[in-house]
């Protein structure tokens, strides 16, 4: 119906093609994946939340991106894990004790990295020594004076320049304007250690 009666209208965070503003969450997840790599990071987990939200898809491509490009397999945990589960739980426990396991985790948002960060500290594990963890958020995060690597995403510049894009389609709304992707920055926290070639 917006669309029939010619409504001027911007969308914010959505996959469409057109009159649509978002946070570049592919060039993200290659961001902060890549950061992994750089620290000498070699098996690195994305995990996904399931989420029917195309930035979860977004996200991961970005990381198997990332991980393609630097020879490494991408190792994608898909299942939904409710926070606190004790499936999860037990899947960290399984790592701690396995000598080729992940040495870092990429988690969709900081609401998932949160609930990880306190079972991996619940689980006797030295962050990041053992483990690095880095998320997406709009804001860079203190958990007990642990700063937690994050991709800031560009909320404010999103706002603006849908503000922009919106008195554009007052003028014009018959013209539709191409989706804007806008880059995030990486803030550099505590939870992402050095990896030489041994885990420990």
């Amino acid at each position: 119906l917006i669309q029939q009666y010619q409504v001027p209208v911007v969308w914010l965070n959505v996959d469409r093609e057109f009159d649509t503003v978002r946070p570049d969450d592919e060039h993200a997840g290659e961001l902060l994946t890549r950061h992994l790599i750089e620290n000498g990071h070699r098996h690195i987990v994305y995990r996904s939340i399931a989420s029917m939200h195309y930035s979860d898809a977004a996200r991961q491509k970005g990381y198997e991106k990332a991980m393609l490009s630097a020879g490494l397999a991408p190792h994608v945990v898909t299942a939904y894990v409710e926070p606190g589960s004790k499936g999860w739980s037990e899947q960290l426990s399984a790592w701690k004790n396995q000598a080729d396991a992940p040495t870092a985790i990429v988690e969709y948002n900081d609401e998932v990295a949160f609930d990880t960060l306190i079972q991996l500290l619940q689980g006797g594990w030295q962050i990041p020594r053992e483990m690095s963890l880095v998320t997406f958020s709009t804001h860079f995060h203190m958990f007990d004076k642990l700063p937690l690597t994050t991709i800031v995403l560009p909320q404010q510049e999103i706002g603006q320049k849908a503000a922009q894009l919106i008195m554009n389609k007052i003028e014009n709304p018959v013209s539709p304007l191409k989706a804007i992707s806008l880059q995030g920055r990486l803030e550099i926290g505590k939870t992402v250690a050095f990896q030489s070639n041994s885990r420990r």
